[in-house]
């Protein structure tokens, strides 16, 4: 095995998600965001299963009609993840 160098990334942006709640849930989903921004829901096979826009503030979001699962929660806003 030849050693070939290190994986790094050029630049690290803030997360402007600062609540998520409540975490096991099967009904709704509360986010606070700082600034408006997109969100995905992304399940376990790379699949996105929620989008939508969130405004500065408290948001809620029902997942009731996802199958129970674990799932991720992509935020971006202007092309940043």
């Amino acid at each position: 095995m030849k050693y070939v160098g290190n994986t790094t990334t050029n630049k690290v942006t803030q997360n402007n998600i600062t609540t998520i709640y409540p975490n096991p849930t099967n009904s709704s989903l509360n986010i606070e965001v700082t600034e408006t921004l997109k969100i995905k829901i992304i399940n376990m096979l790379g699949a996105t299963v929620y989008t939508n826009k969130l405004n500065s503030g408290n948001n809620t979001i029902d997942v009731s009609i996802l199958t129970k699962s674990i799932y991720l929660i992509q935020s971006y806003n202007d092309g940043s993840v």
